[in-house]
């Protein structure tokens, strides 16, 4: 596999990280699965249009392709192209990636690679960050007065839970976990926490029904810390999570400055921030 990033645009820009991500791994690793023997080829151009940077990436394969009649459809959900092909999945991959695409406004095209195989391409057009953008992007919040703290971890994925509990260990936290938001309650309840990492969609109570009741219970649970984790984090999701009582968001897959940052902003008292 080749790799190829011809920069010509702005250092910075405002975007989604962790969609981009996502959106890149999609395609690439789509690639690799279907050219098992074969070559691979990605690029990833920037170029500046104005105020904006308009993001380009392709990724090419010599593999088995998409029939020409079917380009225009392989993007629906749970078209599988031809599902009889090794590998083939449930067919969910390539239509997120143009959900993602399409919530940036963008586009995402899927054409036949010069290589013999599939070309899959997608152009966005991201806003330039500005110098003071930049400076908030890096800024880290400083470390809370607290030796320690006592940490609830709510989430129904065992691996999410123990994932967290890891992270907190290293941060020199302590924790307990429960596996749906009606535990929560129930701990919150029962025990003086320091902070809770949230998620959103759990069994029995979710994670908005659960900080909802936590904050009803009134006394310092009104003003207790409390994190969605979630990957549903777009600016829409962030203003509904706010207002229904949480301090900030962090998006999964977590990454671990990510997680400090929160952390330290919310028991800080800098409340309301999405990170």
């Amino acid at each position: 596999m080749t790799v190829a990033c011809e920069a010509d645009g702005a250092e910075w820009v405002e975007a989604d990280e962790t969609r981009l991500k996502q959106l890149l791994n999609n395609l690439i690793g789509n690639a690799i699965k279907f050219t098992p023997h074969g070559r691979v080829e990605a690029r990833i151009t920037t170029r500046r249009d104005g105020d904006k940077v308009v993001l380009s990436a392709q990724v090419d394969d010599s593999g088995p392709g998409v029939p020409p009649d079917r380009l225009e459809t392989v993007f629906q959900p749970f078209n599988t192209g031809d599902a009889n092909r090794p590998g083939a999945g449930a067919g969910l991959g390539l239509a997120i990636c143009r959900q993602i695409v399409e919530r940036m406004d963008g586009r995402i095209l899927a054409e036949t690679s010069p290589l013999g195989g599939a070309r899959f391409r997608f152009d966005l057009k991201l806003t330039r960050a500005t110098a003071e953008d930049q400076n908030a992007r890096l800024a880290i919040a400083e470390p809370t007065s607290h030796e320690t703290l006592h940490v609830l971890v709510a989430d129904d994925n065992t691996a999410n839970r123990f994932l967290a509990g890891k992270l907190l260990e290293m941060f020199g936290c302590t924790h307990d976990a429960v596996a749906n938001g009606a535990e929560a309650v129930e701990a919150a309840r029962t025990v003086a926490y320091d902070l809770i990492l949230m998620d959103i969609k759990m069994p029995v109570m979710d994670g908005v029904s659960a900080t909802r009741a936590i904050r009803a219970m009134g006394d310092a649970r009104a003003t207790l810390p409390i994190l969605a984790l979630t990957a549903n984090a777009d600016d829409r999701d962030a203003v509904g999570y706010m207002a229904a009582g949480m301090n900030g968001v962090v998006q999964k897959p977590i990454q671990p400055d990510v997680l400090l940052n929160a952390i330290r902003r919310a028991v800080g008292g800098q409340v309301r921030q999405a990170a």
